[in-house]
């Protein structure tokens, strides 16, 4: 926990010193270096250039944006902390695109990766403490919103929907052997049941939103503050709550 307060100190400084900066560099290079045209400028807000079909693959990856988040990402445990572990905090990598650029509307897919410990209980995978896990899990998180932007004259607003597709491959954690002990009599049986667990139901389906609010800096960069949330869809169905549920808060960066 301490690990994570100074990773959320240093985030949160970094944020402020990049806003400050943003909020001091107004002048008439920046209205020159627009995307936009001086019309557009003056009529803010706006949205955003008009769609053109691109003619050759390479005009094609110009219509394209590299994205990158960073944004610690809270795992939404549900069950008693007597058995599992409180709701984890970890940081994943995110990496992604954005098509067509300087859109109203644009797709958005991204991927994220991070890794996780569980257990196995009472008919679930819950999340686990080192000292009590039994697998570990490489996850990659693929979503596919739409976004919607609207441009002011050195930052943008967007708003994305879409699905998400959790793909989580579980193995039994260092140090863990198939004979140890575990809820169903040995590691190895329980892991076989978080496996499953895994694909049952509709539990790697995710409904997604992020919120952002992103600077221009240079005519390629723009960054800014990012809040993500994935509701968990088969969750919600089947099992009638909201564990599993995933919300971030952090940086995103357009390049």
């Amino acid at each position: 926990m301490n690990k994570f307060k100074i990773n959320l100190v240093c985030i949160l400084i970094i944020s402020f010193f990049i806003c400050s900066a943003y909020s001091q560099e107004v002048s008439e290079k920046d209205k020159n270096e627009s995307p936009f045209s001086l019309s557009q400028i003056e009529d803010i807000p706006v949205f955003g250039k008009h769609f053109v079909v691109a003619p050759t693959f390479k005009d094609f990856i110009h219509q394209m944006d590299f994205v990158m988040d960073f944004a610690p990402t809270l795992y939404l445990n549900t069950a008693s902390t007597l058995i599992s572990a409180p709701s984890p905090i970890f940081f994943p990598l995110t990496i992604g695109f954005s098509w067509p650029k300087d859109c109203f509307i644009s797709l958005n897919p991204k991927i994220t990766f991070y890794s996780m410990y569980y257990l196995w209980y009472f008919n679930s995978a819950l999340p686990s403490e080192i000292e009590n896990r039994t697998v570990t899990s490489l996850s990659f998180l693929v979503n596919i919103p739409i976004s919607f932007s609207i441009y002011l004259r050195r930052s943008y607003f967007q708003f994305s929907l879409g699905m998400g597709f959790l793909f989580r491959f579980g193995f039994l954690s260092n140090a863990v052997t198939a004979l140890d002990s575990g809820y169903f009599g040995s590691a190895e049986i329980d892991a076989n049941f978080i496996k499953d667990w895994f694909w049952q139901n509709g539990r790697y389906l995710y409904i997604s939103t992020e919120i952002s609010w992103l600077f221009k800096f240079t005519n390629v960069i723009k960054a800014g503050p990012t809040v993500n949330l994935y509701l968990p869809l088969g969750g919600i169905i089947n099992d009638g709550n909201f564990n599993g549920l995933m919300c971030s808060v952090g940086m995103k960066f357009v390049l």
